[in-house]
């Protein structure tokens, strides 16, 4: 099924999203403040939220008639990919098509009106492309709404990517130099930015606009422990039974050793799937039919919100742990190998029909 068409059933048949909880005319069109801190759990339609706002309509809400124009960032290329279908977006800025409303007489000229890029895109433009002394790479000039996604990002990726500080800084800087464009940041797990919005000298300009508790999130049934040992063997006992399970690996030596457990255990190539940042190095671990599975798997996740019906287990690391939907109503078992509370909440987020088990290996790597 299209994605935009289940996104749209999605709106219908639940009114605890962000899309129907949040007073938009009040709570940002009317504030006086143009940060702003929104938060609503994983599943709550932030990023159905971000699409009404690049559409035409939604007056009755408060919404411009025609749509705003829009830039978003994320931490994922995979989040990345799948926006940039569902908002017609470009993921680059075109400095001949990015224009202020009223720089031309007569009919306004073709825009880029929605922009979706990654933290590490922002990077790339702070060092290469911005120019002080040009109005025409000052971006926040151009959108209406700036909105960090998987705003935790700022702290969680900060451990090994310059782009979170980058980020920051021009987000900082779009707030000091720019005066109409509002800035939104995201997050279904914010307690890791805390510190970038709580505390008195931060909320004299940023707003919180908290939804948690009216907006639905997408909670596993029953959460285990269980230890390494023997996994593959339970694994293959629930495949067996019909079951198809998702594992989320730390690293791609545990994502080999997995499913080198799991072929001695009988587990045909066929029916496992993997992803991982493209690495040539980690290529070579793995067998060529499970590689060259790769662009099937992430193209139907993207498009579609599907994984391919020929998986039964899905392997794969924390690249897949935000901004994808995996709409497959018989997934209902995942397994996954962090100890990072915040970061198994995005994990198991994933799957957007609920999870029915969640395995957290204890005495994983």
């Amino acid at each position: 099924m299209d994605s935009t068409i289940i996104e749209v059933e999605e709106q219908e048949k639940y009114q605890d999203t962000v899309f129907n909880q949040l007073d938009f005319q009040t709570e940002i069109l009317n504030s006086a403040k143009r940060l702003f801190m929104l938060i609503a759990g994983v599943g709550a339609g932030k990023n159905y939220w971000v699409k009404t706002l690049t559409e035409r309509g939604h007056e009755d809400k408060g919404y411009s008639p025609d749509g705003y124009k829009v830039l978003l960032i994320t931490s994922r290329t995979a989040t990345v990919n799948a926006q940039c279908i569902k908002l017609d977006a470009d993921k680059r800025f075109h400095f001949a098509d990015l224009r202020q409303y009223g720089d031309w007489w007569g009919d306004e000229p073709p825009t880029q009106k929605v922009v979706c890029c990654t933290n590490s895109y922002i990077e790339w433009y702070a060092e290469n492309l911005y120019d002080p002394d040009n109005p025409k790479t000052h971006v926040w000039n151009m959108f209406d709404f700036i909105i960090l996604d998987e705003a935790h990002s700022m702290t969680c990726d900060a451990t090994f990517s310059e782009a979170p500080f980058h980020v920051q800084a021009f987000l900082r800087h779009a707030y000091r130099e720019g005066n109409k464009c509002r800035i939104v940041m995201m997050s279904g797990t914010p307690e890791p930015i805390k510190w970038l919005y709580e505390g008195a000298a931060n909320q004299k300009d940023v707003k919180i606009i908290n939804l948690y508790k009216k907006c639905r999130h997408l909670e596993p049934t029953h959460v285990r422990i269980r230890p390494l040992p023997g996994l593959a063997e339970r694994i293959l006992d629930n495949l067996r039974n019909g079951k198809r399970i998702i594992y989320f690996a730390t690293t791609s030596n545990n994502m080999q050793a997995l499913v080198e457990d799991l072929k001695a255990n009988g587990v045909p190539l066929a029916d496992i799937g993997i992803a991982y940042s493209d690495d040539p190095e980690k290529d070579k671990k793995f067998d060529p039919e499970l590689v060259e599975k790769r662009t099937r798997i992430q193209e139907a996740l993207s498009k579609d919100e599907v994984l391919p019906a020929d998986i039964k287990i899905f392997i794969t690391t924390s690249k897949n742990k935000e901004g994808i939907n995996i709409n497959d109503p018989d997934i209902k078992d995942m397994i996954v190998e962090s100890h990072q509370r915040d970061e198994v909440r995005q994990m198991a987020g994933r799957v957007r029909e609920g999870l029915e088990h969640l395995v957290i290996v204890g005495d994983a790597a």
